[in-house]
């Protein structure tokens, strides 16, 4: 068959981020004999730079890329990433039609809110059936850029983009989710029949044997090291860490805080280390996969801290803890707060709250036991996460639903 995958925000190896969602979906599939286009932009998302690759290229598992060009953005929510999408959409609707061969199947993700009128007028004309996978949630993400007392309203004040997201939703002929918390969102939409949770996930050989690199520190036996990897970005409450930083560097354990990733407040979080002189605190920036895994090896706790109201339910950052044994420390609700609670994974906190953060991580460092067993469980239950048996399962999923697709299609022709 042949298979394309549309995500602008996907990412291609030798990033320096580990793989993307979309990125993973193509692999699966090209395993299983398949042809695979990847369509990705040239921006990349989470540094908000330019890709210098060039605009068309076939990877190792031969997968082919294609790289559209489109106009740059550099916050989260802004009316330029508007503008981007759409033209990452109309570049994508003219250089499809060039290709040799069009899709049998697509894969979609979503939030694609400003993408959908587009594509979806593309697969009707030449009557292409497209699943959707839920990855994020927009536009329930928008209220985190309302004032508190408005908050409440956001349904009504944000009304058209919950209409336009879910006309898009009810024409897919099935729908994949990274989480129960979004699955359940889609299913009161899509009526098709066809819905599956595949988590992230995580490859685990990657971390069972990754070859040994010198990170450059060397922890002191009374040390407890504590780890941020991921967007800086306003979403992901980048002030609150800072924050908490500021109360660590008064404590009197020896605690010390990396924080590993890139974003639009990268700058933000150097200036605060230098300006209130956190020397508790490392900015590693954006490292490489293979830096971080052997990072983690010297880490005691990892923080998942996100923003009040944020929509993330399974962040792609808890996976990773998960397969190097580190308890999380949690600001989200969902998916990723009731796993932490029912299987004793770390502690869940209440997000903005830095001091409740602070005090979390006091409890796990003076009760190095309780940490050992958290430590033993995350390990375990990442079993449960291993990328290649996650995506076999998703490509056996898209095949069911486009086999029968096809059947349905027979049966109105008839």
């Amino acid at each position: 068959m042949n298979i394309w995958v549309l995500n602008p925000y996907g990412n291609l190896p030798g990033e320096n981020w580990l793989p993307h969602r979309s990125y993973m979906v193509c692999n699966a599939f090209a395993k299983e004999g398949h042809n695979v286009v990847y369509w990705i932009s040239n921006i990349d998302h989470r540094s908000k730079n330019q890709r210098k690759s060039q605009q068309k290229l076939i990877l190792e598992n031969g997968v082919k890329v294609k790289i559209l060009e489109s106009t740059e953005y550099s916050e989260h929510i802004s009316i330029k990433r508007i503008f981007f999408e759409m033209n990452y959409i109309r570049k994508f609707c003219k250089l499809a039609l060039l290709e040799e061969n069009l899709p049998d199947l697509i894969l979609i993700g979503e939030p694609a809110l400003f993408i959908s009128f587009y594509f979806a007028k593309f697969t009707k004309q030449y009557r292409i059936p497209f699943i959707i996978d839920m990855i994020d949630l927009w536009p329930e993400l928008f209220k985190i850029t309302l004032p508190k007392q408005l908050r409440k309203f956001e349904k009504l004040l944000f009304f058209p983009f919950y209409q336009k997201r879910n006309w898009f939703i009810r024409k897919a002929v099935g729908i994949l989710s990274v989480s129960d918390a979004y699955l359940e969102i889609a299913k009161n939409i899509n009526k098709s029949g066809f819905y599956k949770r595949i988590y992230w996930g995580v490859n685990l050989e990657s971390f069972k044997k990754v070859i040994p690199v010198d990170t450059g520190f060397a922890k002191k036996q009374d040390e407890f090291w504590l780890i941020y990897a991921g967007t800086l970005g306003d979403n992901y409450d980048t002030n609150g860490i800072i924050e908490c930083a500021e109360l660590l560097e008064n404590s009197k354990s020896n605690y010390r805080l990396f924080i590993a990733g890139d974003g639009n407040l990268k700058e933000f979080v150097i200036d605060s280390i230098k300006k209130n002189k956190l020397k508790k605190t490392v900015f590693l920036g954006r490292v490489s996969p293979l830096y971080l895994i052997n990072f983690y090896k010297n880490c005691d706790v990892a923080l998942s801290t996100y923003a009040d109201g944020s929509t993330v339910s399974m962040p792609i950052k808890a996976f990773d803890y998960f397969a190097a044994g580190l308890p999380m420390l949690n600001s989200l609700g969902y998916d990723l707060h009731d796993l932490i609670e029912k299987k004793n994974l770390g502690y869940n906190y209440t997000a903005g709250n830095h001091k409740e953060l602070f005090t979390k991580i006091e409890l796990l460092e003076t009760n190095r036991n309780m940490l050992a067993d958290m430590k033993k469980n995350c390990l375990q239950i990442a079993q449960t996460f291993n990328e290649p048996t996650l995506y076999k399962s998703y490509v056996d999923f898209c095949l069911k639903v486009y086999d029968q697709t096809l059947v349905n299609s027979i049966k109105i022709v008839i």
